[in-house]
């Protein structure tokens, strides 16, 4: 790849910029922030919600769960593997000029989960919902005297794990659909670098993207209670998940189990590890000619520092 000199001083110029993330270089877009709000709740059906999602026009970064950790992945794209099976690849960083590239399941970008929230929350964002309280639920079911299965453990509120539930009934837990991976709209706040799953987000985050934080707490749900599988997942030790109605879940969601989102690191011979290196490269080299430009106009006067910072 080579570059004009004009290109390589906007180059050198956007390296010195303050911004080094590439979700820190788009301009905050309230359209992309509505669209991808709208995709948690009830009132989308699956195609249209698989849709928003994967439109560069409102993400291009997805927050996903690795190691227990919440990592990035930045501009995924479809390929093929040598079987001819379908992966998305990408690197999963958000820092402007590193690069690691990973594939990953297509299903997750529609895929969905389920796990256990406040009703203030689930209301107060309109996620869909089981019909059951989560409460009413026994246990998973095991074999009993003659073989015959019984329920594990009878229903109760205090082996939830939710707090305050004696306070108010708005603290009580209910069985929500939440995303697989979390799209980060265009202008989202950076996220912390390997931010730990089970460690809120910082109060500035949670107050732009309160969605954001609920879908961590709900993984870091399950990784707690209910060995890693979604409430309505057998495997778990929480419910008997026959007792869940699919009438609520499925006209809303496409369920697949929290499992399926680890990305995978690629083989550095291999031509999907150029391809990831190369379109990242390309990514850096548009974001420092533009942070470059906003540099450049700073100096002049044209825009001074703190103005609406350049999108990408």
């Amino acid at each position: 790849m080579s570059f004009s000199p004009n290109s390589l001083k906007l180059h050198q110029l956007g390296r010195t910029s303050t911004i080094k993330r590439y979700s820190d270089a788009d301009e905050k877009d309230p359209m992309a922030k509505a669209a991808i709000f709208k995709t948690f709740s009830h009132g989308l059906d699956p195609a249209q919600r698989l849709n928003r999602v994967t439109t560069t026009a409102f993400n291009h970064e997805y927050a996903l769960i690795w190691h227990q950790k919440v990592a990035i992945l930045n501009n995924p794209m479809p390929a093929t593997t040598i079987g001819n099976d379908v992966v998305y690849i990408g690197s999963c960083s958000d820092v402007i000029g590193e690069c690691i590239p990973v594939s990953i399941d297509p299903d997750v970008f529609g895929g969905q989960f389920t796990t256990l929230v406040t009703k203030k929350m689930a209301e107060d964002y309109l996620l869909p919902q089981a019909l059951e309280h989560p409460d009413t639920v026994s246990g998973p079911l095991i074999a009993g005297e003659g073989g015959i299965r019984e329920a594990s453990c009878a229903p109760e509120m205090h082996r939830l794990g939710f707090p305050d539930t004696e306070i108010s009934e708005a603290n009580h837990p209910r069985v929500v659909v939440l995303p697989i991976v979390c799209p980060l709209y265009k202008g989202c706040p950076s996220l912390p670098e390997n931010h730990d799953l089970h460690t809120p987000f910082p109060d500035e985050i949670i107050a732009e993207y309160p969605l954001l934080e609920i879908w961590r707490e709900g993984h870091s749900y399950l990784v707690r209670q209910n060995n890693s599988f979604s409430v309505t997942e057998e495997g778990g030790p929480l419910f008997d998940t026959t007792a869940f109605s699919r009438i609520a879940l499925d006209r809303y969601a496409i369920l697949a189990s929290p499992h399926a989102a680890t990305p995978t690191m690629i083989d550095p011979t291999s031509e999907h590890f150029a391809h990831v290196t190369s379109v990242t490269k390309a990514a850096e080299a548009s974001a420092l000619s533009t942070l470059g430009l906003a540099v450049q106009e700073a100096g002049t006067g044209q825009n001074p520092p703190g103005a609406n910072p350049p999108r990408l």
